[in-house]
């Protein structure tokens, strides 16, 4: 209101002349901006606040989805399993490397459109046999795009070298997670947080 405005105008011209802000103007502020009943609210959520943990995060982020689905509507997208290949999910990791969802989104989708393969995904060993600036011409929206191509091509030579025709890492499934992760993060480019998103 005016009072607040008031107020407000003179602790800023006093401030702005050098001076400190009167005893009395500051006492009205606290006491305008302080409302019990939010502070009372504020007190009766902290009391009841659970930390985020391994065991409990299922659960919160169900809490969460039901939730925004009373504000927003069903929430699908949510609820989908994730269904990119191992190969896939590595690549898209690789192109949002200190880059904007934005960014990786449209070159990972640049890939889909100039290497159309099955499944949604590009076709992994048209990209392999393909030149690294072919894959830089797809990723070029983002930062770093020339390293994260050569990443990328090494990767898809990797696969191919280590399990043969098909480019593809799908045969992981199949080792113990340790393994897995030991062998992935031999990988330039990969680190343990990529491979945490496994």
């Amino acid at each position: 209101g005016a009072r607040s405005t008031s107020a407000s105008s003179t602790v800023l011209a006093s401030v702005a002349a050098g001076g400190a802000a009167p005893l009395p103007v500051l006492e009205s502020l606290r006491n305008w901006l302080y409302d019990p009943s939010v502070a009372a609210r504020y007190s009766s959520h902290a009391e009841g606040f659970e930390p985020l943990t391994a065991s409990n995060v299922a659960i919160k982020m169900r809490r969460l989805c039901d939730g925004l689905a009373t504000v927003y509507g069903s929430i699908p997208f949510a609820r989908k399993e994730w269904g990119t290949s191992i190969l896939g999910t590595l690549v898209g990791l690789i192109c949002a490397q200190t880059c904007r969802n934005s960014w990786s989104s449209i070159g990972y989708s640049n890939m889909q459109a100039t290497f159309p393969g099955p499944n949604g995904e590009p076709d992994w060993d048209r990209v392999r046999r393909s030149r690294v600036q072919d894959v830089e011409v797809c990723i070029r929206h983002g930062p770093y795009f020339h390293r994260k191509a050569e990443r990328i091509h090494a990767l898809l030579q990797k696969a191919y070298d280590d399990f043969g025709e098909g480019t593809s890492f799908e045969a992981l499934n199949a080792w113990p997670s340790d393994k897995v992760r030991s062998y992935l993060m031999a990988i330039s480019g990969i680190s343990g947080k990529s491979v945490a998103c496994l």
